[in-house]
């Protein structure tokens, strides 16, 4: 079973171009910079990605995780 996020991965997403606005606003005027507090004032919807046979948002940060993000390049 996949392990879950501990935070909401928001900043992974489909936005709809109606809240460009809005999200200016919120970080221009608000000077908000939580995602998670401007997500709360909208309906949102959740998917569920398989990690198998590679997580498709797999974060490489470190020498070892190049190596492996290499690997999951090669792959056919």
């Amino acid at each position: 079973m996949r392990e879950l996020w501990r935070r909401d991965p928001s900043v992974v997403a489909l936005w709809p171009v109606g809240v460009r606005k809005d999200l200016r606003h919120a970080l221009v005027e608000e000077d908000l910079r939580k995602i998670d507090r401007f997500t709360a004032r909208y309906r949102v919807a959740y998917a569920d990605w398989p990690i198998e046979p590679f997580d498709p948002f797999f974060n490489a940060n470190a020498p070892d995780d190049l190596a492996q993000a290499e690997a999951i390049a090669a792959r056919d």
